[in-house]
Protein backbone atom coordinates (compact mmCIF):
# COMPACT_ATOMS: atom_id res chain seq x y z
CA UNK A 1 0.00 0.00 0.00
CA UNK A 2 3.22 2.52 0.91
CA UNK A 3 4.22 1.49 -2.40
CA UNK A 4 0.82 2.61 -4.34
CA UNK A 5 0.73 6.03 -2.53
CA UNK A 6 4.31 6.49 -3.27
CA UNK A 7 3.73 5.70 -7.00
CA UNK A 8 0.19 7.97 -7.02
CA UNK A 9 -1.49 4.70 -8.10
CA UNK A 10 -4.27 5.29 -5.28
CA UNK A 11 -5.30 8.59 -3.56
CA UNK A 12 -6.64 9.64 -0.34
CA UNK A 13 -10.16 10.31 -0.71
CA UNK A 14 -11.50 14.01 -0.54
CA UNK A 15 -11.14 14.67 2.79
CA UNK A 16 -7.40 13.12 2.52
CA UNK A 17 -8.23 10.06 4.10
CA UNK A 18 -6.77 6.80 2.98
CA UNK A 19 -9.42 3.75 3.49
CA UNK A 20 -8.00 0.50 2.10
CA UNK A 21 -11.08 -1.64 3.35
CA UNK A 22 -13.63 0.43 1.08
CA UNK A 23 -15.02 -1.39 -1.70
CA UNK A 24 -13.06 -0.54 -4.90
CA UNK A 25 -15.59 0.26 -8.68
CA UNK A 26 -14.75 -1.22 -11.94
CA UNK A 27 -14.01 2.37 -12.58
CA UNK A 28 -11.28 2.60 -9.73
CA UNK A 29 -9.64 -0.18 -10.34
CA UNK A 30 -8.95 0.39 -13.86
CA UNK A 31 -7.48 3.93 -13.05
CA UNK A 32 -5.44 2.19 -10.53
CA UNK A 33 -4.08 -0.57 -13.16
CA UNK A 34 -3.83 1.93 -15.96
CA UNK A 35 -1.65 3.93 -13.62
CA UNK A 36 0.35 1.28 -12.38
CA UNK A 37 1.31 0.38 -16.07
CA UNK A 38 1.33 4.23 -16.66
CA UNK A 39 -0.58 4.02 -19.93
CA UNK A 40 -1.40 7.93 -20.85
CA UNK A 41 -4.87 8.44 -19.82
CA UNK A 42 -4.87 11.74 -21.49
CA UNK A 43 -4.07 10.62 -24.77
CA UNK A 44 -7.02 10.37 -26.76
CA UNK A 45 -7.89 6.68 -27.96
CA UNK A 46 -9.09 6.06 -31.75
CA UNK A 47 -9.71 3.13 -33.78
CA UNK A 48 -6.64 3.10 -34.71
CA UNK A 49 -4.68 2.92 -31.44
CA UNK A 50 -2.48 0.29 -31.88
CA UNK A 51 -1.67 0.31 -28.10
CA UNK A 52 -4.77 -2.44 -27.54
CA UNK A 53 -5.91 -5.18 -30.40
CA UNK A 54 -8.59 -7.36 -29.85
CA UNK A 55 -8.96 -10.39 -32.01
CA UNK A 56 -12.44 -11.18 -32.67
Amino acid sequence: MEWALRSDVVESDATGKFCPEETVSEAQFLIMLLRTYKVDTNRTLTRRSTWLKVKI
